[in-house]
């Protein structure tokens, strides 16, 4: 009997690790989701990738603080930065895609299309950490945590008068993500999130609700952050059945393949179309834009059955530039001003390194404080071999890639 107890448990033993074997080459090879798996092989495998990507021992600590101010008063009573989820800025009409993705945005006057252009990187923790802290390619990867006592840009516009806000479509109850800590909380004023889980297709919607009846409420300038739900895989799950504009499509529970490319297609669209071009019908009918400046951005591309990988996006060796292309415009009432700033505008010509300077601009600090972060968009556009974005562990062995158009 204990011989057979012991074969049992080398053969379980065996079995579990070739099942965590299996499931982990699944998920780099394709865009399944770790959710997916029963809990005897999410828990372990949660705590493998966790390990793999250095999240283990992030020694959160507190920010710098911040000892400039602006020289200048900030040019726009309210600044929006909207980082969208997993959308890909050449399946966007308004840059000049063949199908119509972003028919209402093509109507406003007082849109700014710089194009598609490469993001900082091709996940979403690690844009989101370096957008929020202004992370130069210079500073990656941080092995050495050294960009942890970055200030944030929420510290950048609380010193310039701003009341901040942080908007997180993606998380409920408060909780943090992309590698954010407490500490970073402590320059922000609102913190919006989910109060629950709810149907994706309106959790941006909902959060947009409340972020409108705190921000009537806040009296003077304000600076805003929106982390969107968006258009991450699975894609037919992001938008109401009833809006399905390009046909065919993936079933609910249908997943990615090579024989399917064309519907996989038509759903990403289908998700575009009611996540970036209705929801701006929402927020544009529903948001006081007076002396407003939103940036619209997101946060990496998509890669749908190309280059011969299944992966969407966040491949750590040798990713493809599809994961890196996004969308990046400027909408306000006075969008001359802006166009104004502008030289000459070269379309697909800049990279997404230079939201964080070109804010701090907005704000009215000083050439020597931007500069330190990069080049406005409006200072230069960026040649093809200045176009890089990041993928790997960003505080371990991750690396710079060189984008392509």
């Amino acid at each position: 009997r204990r011989t057979l107890k012991i074969r049992f448990f080398v053969v379980a033993l065996l079995s579990l690790m070739m099942s965590l074997v299996g499931a982990k080459v699944i998920l780099d090879k394709t865009d399944d989701d770790i959710h997916n798996f029963p809990s005897f092989i999410k828990v372990p495998l949660s705590i493998y990738n966790a390990y793999d990507w250095g999240l283990m021992d992030i020694p959160f600590i507190p920010r710098d603080e911040l000892k400039v101010a602006p020289i200048n008063s900030s040019e726009y009573k309210n600044i929006i930065l909207i980082v969208d989820e997993s959308v890909r800025g050449n399946y966007l009409s308004i840059n000049g895609y063949g199908k119509p993705t972003t028919p209402y945005l093509e109507t406003l006057g007082n849109l700014l299309t710089l194009g598609s252009i490469p993001s900082v990187a091709n996940s979403s923790a690690n844009s989101n950490y370096i957008l929020r802290n202004g992370v130069t390619v210079n500073e990656l990867p941080d092995s050495k945590f050294n960009t942890l006592r970055k200030p944030t840009i929420f510290q950048y516009a609380k010193r310039a008068g701003f009341s901040t806000f942080f908007l997180d479509a993606q998380s409920s109850n408060g909780s943090l993500q992309n590698y954010m800590s407490s500490f970073d909380l402590k320059a922000i004023d609102n913190f919006i999130t989910l109060d629950k889980k709810e149907d994706y297709p309106l959790a941006d919607r909902n959060v947009l609700k409340k972020y409108i009846k705190r921000r009537e409420k806040t009296k003077g300038k304000t600076f805003t952050y929106f982390v969107k739900y968006g258009s991450h895989f699975k894609w037919q799950l992001n938008y109401p059945q009833q809006n399905q504009f390009f046909k065919p499509v993936l079933s609910i529970y249908e997943g990615l393949s090579f024989e399917s490319r064309d519907k996989a297609v038509n759903t990403y669209l289908n998700s575009l179309r009611w996540g970036v071009n209705d929801f701006f019908k929402t927020l544009l009918s529903s948001l006081n834009i007076d002396d407003t400046l939103i940036i619209y951005t997101s946060d990496h591309g998509q890669n749908i059955l190309e280059n011969g990988i299944m992966v969407t996006h966040g491949l750590a060796d040798n990713p493809p530039s599809t994961m890196a292309n996004v969308p990046l415009f400027f909408y306000a009432n006075n969008i001359d001003y802006i166009k104004a700033k502008f030289k000459n505008i070269s379309l697909n010509g800049y990279s997404q390194y230079q939201i964080f300077p070109t804010l701090l601009d907005l704000m009215g600090y000083s050439d020597i404080v931007v500069n330190q972060y990069g080049i406005p968009f409006w200072g230069k556009h960026i040649n093809l071999k200045e176009r890089k974005f990041f993928s790997g562990s960003i505080f371990g062995n991750g690396k710079l890639n060189y984008y392509t158009d």
